[in-house]
């Protein structure tokens, strides 16, 4: 898309990882927000979007805006977790350690978004080419098969008259397909607007993306709450953050019927969370640690061994999901390939048979 894009309405993945990095970097050596912002503006093409961008974050930092509220008016080209935790950086003073897990979540989901494109390409190119031969198939093949066989007074197979129903179905009604394509388009982008909860449910059940999305949201979710704990922040304070900061669905919503349960019924943090975990996003570990570290006091620390832990599967679940996308949908590719190969294979069979026949 970037390279018919020129003048794109959001920063890309790489783009928000560079500008992260950027400012990451400067921050490390001692600078501020608006110098890396500044350094990383110089090196983009005047006019372009990004360079645009940048100066308008500067104009609203000189005029007293925070990193976080400035990055706030551009929800398509920074994610509720980056800005959530910007914004928690600027109380807790954590902006170096927020930067380096905003760096790694990026990072991360950029090499998901790569992995997945790898393991889709060649089912894309397959699928296209398999299109091309079921409509030459239907077009030409079959129908020749199907005169031939109505000369010869016999009966096309099962299998080769319900592909020839279907293609016959799609050439005569396409403008109706094409019609109910865009109609669920649009259903798709009105559900992931008025109700994220549909589709976070819908991914959530999708077997080679689940482990993905819930070592994400474990791991955002003790990234988040050790940075506040160890900060100085109060547990409930602490939840309101991570509600804030999550893009999961399911992790802010739990949180807040959880917060709900602390503040009317004086209930453990740990407690009322596993009380509203309807959908199991944080397993039977976190709770056992939260519980038995707010006993001790160590709550901060332990959620920092949990966060090397949740960042191992995240990355065991991320490199495994190129392979298991590529055989998902693989599988309706050869499907059609074999009923394609079994329509044509059938009545020619029938047709060799027969001519063997008539010849003794």
């Amino acid at each position: 898309m970037a390279l018919f894009n020129k003048n794109p309405k959001h920063l890309s993945l790489e783009e928000q990882l560079n500008f992260f990095e950027v400012i990451r970097i400067f921050i490390s050596v001692g600078m501020d927000t608006k110098e890396g912002i500044i350094c990383y503006r110089d090196d983009e093409k005047k006019g372009s979007h990004i360079y645009n961008l940048c100066n308008r974050m500067l104009r609203d930092i000189d005029n007293g805006a925070k990193f976080s509220e400035t990055m706030q008016k551009y929800p398509k080209s920074f994610s509720l977790f980056s800005t959530g935790l910007i914004a928690l950086a600027e109380n807790t003073g954590k902006l170096g350690e927020v930067l380096k897990e905003i760096v790694f979540r990026l990072n991360l989901k950029n090499q998901i978004s790569q992995k997945v494109a790898q393991a889709t390409l060649m089912p894309k190119i397959s699928f296209i080419g398999i299109i091309l031969v079921f409509a030459a198939f239907i077009g030409w093949v079959i129908p020749k098969l199907s005169e031939s066989f109505f000369e010869m007074n016999m009966d096309l197979p099962i299998i080769t008259q319900v592909v020839l129903v279907v293609g016959n179905t799609f050439t005569k009604f396409w403008y109706i397909f094409a019609m109910l394509a865009g109609v669920g388009m649009f259903g798709y982008l009105w559900m992931k607007k008025n109700r994220p909860d549909i589709i976070s449910r819908f991914v959530l059940r999708l077997p080679f993306l689940r482990p993905v999305v819930l070592n994400q949201a474990r791991y955002d979710f003790c990234t988040i709450m050790a940075i506040c704990i160890n900060a100085g922040e109060e547990p409930v304070r602490s939840l309101r953050f991570t509600a804030m900061a999550t893009d999961n669905f399911f992790l802010k919503e739990m949180i807040d019927r959880a917060i709900k349960h602390i503040e009317s019924n004086g209930m453990d943090f740990d407690e009322a969370l596993r009380r509203e975990d309807a959908m199991q996003i944080l397993d039977s570990k976190m709770y056992r640690v939260m519980k038995a570290s707010r006993k001790t006091g160590n709550i901060g620390s332990s959620l920092n061994e949990m966060i090397a832990f949740y960042q191992w599967n995240l990355k065991i679940a991320t490199e495994s999901i190129g392979d298991k996308i590529g055989m998902v949908t693989l599988i309706p590719v050869y499907t059609l390939i074999i009923i394609l190969i079994a329509a044509i294979a059938q009545p020619v069979g029938q047709m060799a048979s027969s001519f063997s026949t008539s010849g003794f």
